[in-house]
C-alpha cells in the first residue's frame, strides 16, 4: 500500500565519479554522451557531469538526456543553459496507474491510492517538464524507447502525448503540455540538431536532403481545433528519403 513506502531518490548504475569518467573519456575522444535519466537524482548527475567536462573542455559535441522522467526545478535553467537536449519519451507523459503505484509513493508521501495524483505532489509537478524547458531556453527532442517499450516507435503516439498529456484517465501535470508545432520540432529539426545533422536535414530548405513524409490528415489543424488526441491516428502515404520514394502506402 502507498501509505507504507519509504521516501527514496533511487539506486545509481554507476557511481557519480563514474559517470563523470566515462564523459571525460567520451569528450577526449570527440565524442557525444546520450545519457538515459529517469529519476530527478540521476537527472542531476547526468547535468552536473556535463557541466563539468564543458567547463574544463569546451567542444562542439552535445550532450544529451533522454527520458527525464522527473527534473528536479532547479536544473530546469541549468539544462537549459548548457543547451542540454531532452529527448522525453512523450508517451509516458499520462497516468498509468499500475506503473503510478510503483514510483509515485516512493517519492511523495501518499496517504491513500487516491492521493497519487494530487496536483500539489512533487512528482505531479515535475514529472517531464517540457513546458517548462522550453520556457527556460532549452531544446526538446523526442524518443520512443523502442524497442524497449514497444516494438513501434508510435512517432504520432508520441507527438499526440506531447501535446495532450492524456490517456483518457485525466492529464498528468497538464501544464507541461506543449504545442503540437514544438512537438514537430522535436521529432524533426531538434532531433537532427541533436545528432549534427541540422544543415543536411531535419526541415525543408534549399540545399538540404529532401527528406520527408506525407500524411493523410493536418496534424497541426487537428490540435489547434482542439482535436489532438486524434493525432495518434495519422497514417503515413508516401516517404521521401534523400529525394527518392521509398515508402507508398497500399490502398
Amino acid at each position: 500500500h502507498p501509505a507504507q513506502c519509504l521516501l527514496s531518490d533511487g539506486v545509481m548504475f554507476q557511481s557519480a565519479d563514474t559517470t563523470m569518467k566515462f564523459i571525460q573519456a567520451a569528450v577526449d575522444s570527440d565524442l557525444s554522451v546520450h545519457f538515459h535519466a529517469i529519476g530527478d537524482r540521476a537527472v542531476r548527475t547526468a547535468v552536473d557531469a556535463i557541466a563539468a567536462v564543458t567547463r574544463d573542455t569546451p567542444s562542439t559535441n552535445r550532450h544529451s538526456i533522454a527520458h527525464a522522467q522527473l527534473v528536479d526545478p532547479g536544473d530546469i535553467a541549468r539544462i537549459a543553459a548548457l543547451k542540454i537536449p531532452v529527448a522525453f519519451t512523450y508517451a509516458w507523459a499520462v497516468r498509468d496507474y499500475g506503473y503510478d503505484v510503483t514510483v509515485i509513493p516512493f517519492i511523495d508521501k501518499i496517504s491513500s491510492l487516491q492521493d497519487m495524483y494530487n496536483a500539489e505532489n512533487y512528482y505531479m509537478r515535475q514529472a517531464y517538464p517540457a513546458r517548462s524547458i522550453l520556457a527556460a531556453g532549452g531544446v526538446l527532442a523526442a524518443g520512443s524507447d523502442a524497442p524497449v517499450d514497444t516494438a513501434d516507435p508510435r512517432p504520432f503516439h508520441n507527438i499526440e502525448k506531447a501535446v495532450t498529456r492524456d490517456e483518457g484517465e485525466g492529464p498528468m501535470n497538464a501544464g507541461e503540455g506543449i504545442g503540437i508545432l514544438d512537438a514537430i520540432d522535436a521529432y524533426t529539426i531538434n532531433g537532427a540538431r541533436l545528432m549534427h545533422q541540422q544543415d543536411i536535414t531535419g526541415s525543408l530548405e534549399a540545399g538540404k536532403k529532401a527528406d520527408f513524409i506525407i500524411l493523410d490528415r493536418d496534424i497541426v489543424a487537428l490540435a489547434e481545433n482542439g482535436n489532438a488526441d486524434q493525432v495518434s491516428e495519422t497514417k503515413v502515404l508516401e516517404t521521401w528519403f534523400d529525394g527518392a520514394r521509398i515508402y507508398q502506402q497500399t490502398r
